[in-house]
This record gives structure tokens, C-alpha cells and sequence, in this order.
């Protein structure tokens, strides 16, 4: 739902003319979804080592 707020709001920049608020509303939103993807897979890679083996 967020994702689809940062697209809209930078799709609306982008008619109005504000291509500088198009580079931040995207730049945001690709930071906000990318860095919690790659901090769990870096957790859940962490955590598979750090159990015993079977």
C-alpha cells in the first residue's frame, strides 16, 4: 500500500513538472522497501549459522 502512495505521489510530480521531487519521492521509496529485504535476509542468513547442526 505504501509502495503504491510513493509511485502515485512521484506519477503526480511527474505531470506537474517537479522532476526533482520525482528523484526523491523514488529514491525514497526504493530505500524504505530494499533496505528492510536485505536487513532480514542478512538477519535470517546470521541466524541459520549461528544454529546447531542436527
Amino acid at each position: 500500500m505504501l509502495a503504491a502512495a510513493g509511485t502515485l505521489l512521484a506519477v503526480v510530480a511527474a505531470i506537474a513538472g517537479a522532476w526533482t521531487a520525482v528523484a526523491w519521492r523514488t529514491a525514497l521509496t526504493a530505500v524504505l522497501h530494499v533496505y528492510p529485504t536485505i536487513l532480514q535476509r542478512a538477519i535470517r542468513a546470521r541466524l541459520t549459522r549461528l544454529q546447531p547442526s542436527p
